[in-house]
């Protein structure tokens, strides 16, 4: 049997075992000091969102780090398309910290169209895929219990898929059961097969989860296109050389501060002024065309009307803005401009 086959079916038995959960609740009436423990250590070695680096998301103190890039979830059976994939054509190298507008937007238009026709790569959740292949490598590492948490955001939307119905889990309550400074997760445990479980509308993997002994922890932040792992380096190691999946190693400081390149930032400055002066702007790149129209409401009122048109569809938006002076009509028109021109690529 080729050993492709193989790995599928064992894939698809780590995706069907049984997922037997116990809903948790975090709150100092339901659980003891040793039960709070097992959330606070999160807390504690998580630096502020402010601060924009990956242990913003992830906890400080493992001894190495890795970025499981999320990729292109293509329609209609075909493969899905990997960063990789999109810096072969684009000629932009990968590297840590790069973030997908850098590879996708080139400056130099490629002689071929793009490598993927639909959305860009998934915000907030690894693929079923990769998810998989994760917890096929966590699996030998964890034999206790794991810790789901996910975005509580999700409301009504959330549900959680086992092979026998009376064993799924139950949320305790409607209050958050567990409370960062920026988010609130619904938490659950099981097995580290229980991240392959959940589902919003589509497949969802755990926004955060960890096993008991601590030894390892995944993010998937609701806004980030990859996934965070943070453990061991042995861990670390072998995801990076996982040919299945992508990923890149990182370090606990690398900043995740969203940055157009150069030339492009150039690109938005220059169609701001031509918006400001003459009333609309359109940017050609490589991946279509971004156009901003400014519509006058009143004296004080206008909204500007982004659309961002590619092969395969299209996206726009208005957006309201005020004339409180040039300067900060100034900041939104920008803000507009650079939103159309990422939108080709999103």
């Amino acid at each position: 049997m080729h050993c492709g086959t193989i790995r599928r079916r064992q894939l698809e038995r780590i995706e069907w075992r049984l997922c037997q959960y116990t809903s948790v609740r975090l709150s100092n009436l339901d659980l003891s000091d040793d039960g709070l423990s097992r959330f606070a250590w999160l807390r504690e070695r998580l630096r502020s969102p402010r601060d924009a680096v990956v242990t913003s998301w992830v906890p400080t103190g493992f001894e190495a780090y890795a970025r499981m890039l999320h990729p292109v979830e293509e329609r209609d059976g075909e493969p899905p398309i990997r960063w990789a994939d999109v810096s072969r054509w684009s000629d932009v190298a990968l590297d840590a910290s790069i973030l997908w507008h850098e590879v996708a937007l080139p400056e130099v238009p490629p002689l071929t169209g793009p490598p993927w026709s639909g959305q860009g790569p998934r915000e907030g959740s690894l693929s079923r895929s990769d998810a998989l292949e994760l917890v096929s490598v966590l699996s030998a590492r964890s034999t206790g219990l794991c810790l789901f948490g996910v975005w509580e955001g999700y409301g009504g939307t959330l549900s959680v898929q086992g092979l026998l119905a009376d064993e799924l889990p139950r949320r305790v309550g409607e209050t958050p059961v567990f409370e960062l400074p920026w988010r609130s997760y619904a938490m659950f445990e099981g097995p580290v097969v229980g991240a392959t479980c959940f589902s919003v509308s589509r497949f969802q993997s755990p926004n955060l989860w960890w096993p008991i002994d601590r030894s390892w922890c995944v993010a998937s932040e609701i806004d980030l296109a990859w996934t965070y792992v943070a453990g061991s380096r042995s861990l670390i190691d072998e995801l990076l050389s996982n040919p299945r999946i992508e990923a890149l190693e990182v370090s606990p400081a690398d900043s995740l501060h969203r940055q157009l390149p150069a030339w492009l930032n150039g690109c938005v400055s220059a169609a701001t002024d031509e918006v400001i002066a003459s009333g609309s702007t359109s940017v050609e790149l490589a991946l279509g065309t971004a156009t901003v129209t400014l519509v006058r409401l009143s004296r004080r009122k206008s909204v500007l009307i982004t659309r961002s048109e590619r092969w395969g569809g299209w996206g726009g938006a208005n957006i309201p803005i005020t004339h409180r002076g040039l300067e900060k009509m100034g900041q939104e028109v920008k803000s507009a401009v650079e939103q159309a021109v990422l939108g080709l690529c999103g």
